[in-house]
C-alpha cells in the first residue's frame, strides 16, 4: 500500500499523532505518539508499553498520555491524528460525558481544559511515525529528539511537506 503523507497542522497549532497497538506476536500492548510543528519539525515524543486488554483501550491511553504531556508542555492550539475512527466516533457522540468507558471520560475532562483540540482521522500510512515503542519495559520513555529509527519516517514527512 503507498505511503500516505502526513498532514500538517495550520500555522499556529501543533499535531500530535497518537498510536496504540496489541502485537499479535507477543500480546504486548504499546502506546505512543509524537508533537510536531506545523514544518514537520519533532518536539517530543513517549512510548510506553502497557497492560490493557483490547486495541480501543490502547489507542485510548495513548491519546490520554499525550494529551496530558501536550498539555504539561503548554501547547494551547493542538491538532490531534489518530488511525483509530472508534475513537473518534467515541469522543464525538453527544452522550461522551455519560460513556461507560472511563478512559473517554478521563480525556474528555482534560479535554474541558482552557486549549483548543482539533481529533481527526488519519491514514496508517500517514500516522506511522507515532509507534515509537521500542523497549522491552514498562517505563515510559519521553523522547525529546527523535529514536534514529524514525530518521526516514519525519525526513519523508517533511518532504512531502514542501512538495
Amino acid at each position: 500500500m503507498p505511503s500516505t503523507p502526513w498532514i500538517n497542522p495550520e500555522p499556529g497549532w501543533l499535531c500530535l499523532n497518537v498510536d496504540g497497538a496489541v502485537s499479535l506476536n507477543t500480546g504486548k500492548v504499546s502506546i505512543g505518539g509524537l508533537l510536531r510543528d506545523l514544518v514537520g519539525n519533532f518536539i517530543f515524543g513517549f512510548s510506553k508499553f502497557i497492560d490493557c486488554t483490547n486495541s480501543l483501550h490502547a489507542e485510548l491511553w495513548s491519546l490520554l498520555v499525550d494529551l496530558q504531556l501536550a498539555w504539561a508542555y503548554g501547547v494551547n492550539f493542538l491538532q490531534v491524528q489518530t488511525d483509530c475512527k472508534k475513537v473518534l466516533q467515541l469522543l464525538q457522540d453527544p452522550h461522551v460525558d455519560s460513556c461507560s468507558i472511563s478512559l473517554v471520560r478521563s480525556i474528555r475532562q482534560l479535554w474541558r481544559k482552557a486549549w483548543f483540540i482539533d481529533l481527526t482521522w488519519t491514514s496508517r500510512s500517514s500516522n506511522k511515525a507515532a509507534k515509537l515503542a521500542d523497549h522491552s519495559s514498562f517505563d515510559m520513555s519521553f523522547l525529546s529528539n527523535p529514536p534514529a529509527e524514525l530518521h526516514d519516517t519525519l525526513t519523508a514527512d517533511n518532504l512531502a511537506l514542501s512538495l
